[in-house]
């Protein structure tokens, strides 16, 4: 799977800690989970849709965002399709992306539309979780 890393800056990083230790991460992480299914949604996934194959529109049709599965240290959401890439009715999509073997990745610019999406809006998407974590930051300082 396609990741993109978020490291925070140093001075809203002390103050999530802060945030943390008061009241625990569950309001940290579910304001984190929005924010990175409002990236997916609207930056990821058009860019996806606009670079997959049109042929009769079943890959455009069938990618969605879906949340990863949550851990201590992982919260987020992926673009790709209902069924996984290989298998179903949008079983060539995979191929479409990577390729017709595991040791040959094709060219992301060319071919790539998954890839691509993300990797060519790496800052955009994560200006997102950025903003919105500074606009929790702010709230939060103002009711204390």
């Amino acid at each position: 799977m396609a990741k993109i890393t978020l490291t925070g800056e140093r001075a809203l990083d002390r103050e999530l800690l802060l945030i943390a230790g008061e009241d625990g991460t569950k309001s940290i992480n579910g304001m984190m989970r929005k924010a990175t299914r409002e990236a997916a949604k609207e930056i990821v996934l058009p860019e996806a849709k606009a670079r997959v194959a049109h042929d009769e529109g079943n890959l455009e049709d069938n990618l969605t965002v879906r949340a990863v599965r949550r851990s201590r240290v992982k919260v987020g959401h992926r673009v790709g399709f209902r069924d996984p890439l290989f298998q179903g009715d949008t079983f060539y999509g995979g191929f479409i992306e990577f390729g017709f073997t595991h040791y040959r990745a094709g060219d992301i610019e060319r071919d790539s539309y998954l890839r691509y999406a993300l990797y060519g809006n790496e800052e955009q998407i994560k200006a997102v979780p950025r903003q919105r974590l500074g606009e929790f930051v702010r709230l939060r300082n103002r009711k204390v």
